[in-house]
């Protein structure tokens, strides 16, 4: 028998934003095309269709299942609520942030629709156009989103046209290649409340931290020259521009929010596992859920090796420092001191 927690859906934020995320290339679609791409009902669902199925797609979708699969395979330890929340945060950003999204779509360009979102937002990807090459805000070629081979990546030197390119490139496969393996480990380790959890923690949230402030720091200090879709102003004059709908879903939502949460969600987690580390907490003892669902009450999960007991300790073993001895050898060197 095989069981699993993953918490309620509903109340972790992560599962949440992942739905969001991956509903709205699909969802612009569907509520009217794209800029210079107006498909008809049939096309529409179809492209939809690929999305959903699209292989890179389900490659994720399986590292997430096979790293649940083996992380609960013969039981797991039975976490707090922050701690479950933490966990499905870095399996969650490993196999679609870090390994498709950022990863495999940024750097590329598969994945069609949601490479299309990419390209609408940032001009630093590789797929999208140079604002050099004559197109506007929202005005985007309309063969890249018929396109959809995967790795059709351009010439360098048509990147090296793209003003500051080689940041979401080199962070990108950073992702895929570092963060993607790095946050299952992570995630394996919280269910099987290992030691190592912590330090590697505090290694992967640094990474996280560190790849949002470099992808939004680079593009502020030089003034967004690469964002195709700026804010609006609130107020009356929002509500009467025309692309509203694709400044709240890839300007608002997609660049500052999405971005800003890789820079507030690692802080803490880092700060924990720092406080852990500091008070000693290196070993975990929690109630252990056997794969049949029974739960023990308290289950040491760094194990001691099969009939190895440990090294018992005697609670009224003499001290390694004779206090008697020690005041005399004091009250002895102050005589001479005398």
């Amino acid at each position: 028998m095989f069981s699993f927690e993953w918490g309620n859906p509903i109340a972790d934020p992560m599962s949440i934003f992942m739905m969001f995320t991956v509903l709205i290339p699909p969802l612009r679609t569907y509520l009217g095309g794209w800029e210079n791409f107006t498909p008809d009902e049939g096309r529409t669902w179809e492209l939809i269709g690929g999305f959903l199925l699209d292989p890179f797609f389900l490659v994720a979708t399986a590292s997430v299942i096979i790293t649940v699969w083996f992380s609960h395979r013969d039981g797991y330890v039975k976490l707090s609520p922050g701690d479950l929340r933490a966990a499905n945060w870095y399996l969650l950003c490993g196999a679609y942030i870090h390994f498709l999204m950022d990863g495999l779509v940024g750097c590329y360009g598969v994945w069609g629709l949601m490479r299309r979102a990419y390209e609408t937002l940032d001009g630093r990807f590789p797929h999208a156009p140079s604002p050099d090459a004559g197109f506007t805000s929202g005005s985007l070629p309309e063969k890249t989103i018929e396109s959809n081979l995967p790795f059709s990546t351009p010439s360098m030197a048509m990147r090296r046209s793209i003003p500051n390119f080689s940041v979401p490139f080199v962070v990108g496969h950073l992702e895929m290649i570092v963060y993607f393996p790095l946050c299952l480990a992570l995630y394996y380790a919280y269910k099987r409340g290992l030691a190592w959890r912590r330090p590697l923690e505090i290694l992967v949230a640094s990474f996280q931290l560190f790849g949002a402030i470099i992808f939004m720091g680079s593009e502020e200090v030089m003034g967004s020259p690469n964002l195709f879709i700026k804010g609006h102003v609130t107020g009356a004059g929002m509500v009467k521009e025309a692309n509203l709908i694709d400044s709240i879903c890839f300007y608002w939502f997609a660049y500052l929010f999405a971005n800003l949460i890789w820079v507030f969600v690692p802080i803490p987690l880092i700060w924990k596992a720092t406080a852990d580390i500091c008070r000693g907490e290196v070993k975990t003892c929690l109630p252990w859920v056997n794969p049949d669902g029974s739960v023990e009450d308290e289950f040491l999960v760094e194990r001691l090796a099969e009939g190895d007991e440990g090294d018992e300790v005697d609670d009224e073993e003499e001290p390694f420092f004779d206090e008697d001895d020690e005041l005399e050898a004091d009250e002895e060197e102050h005589k001479k001191t005398r």
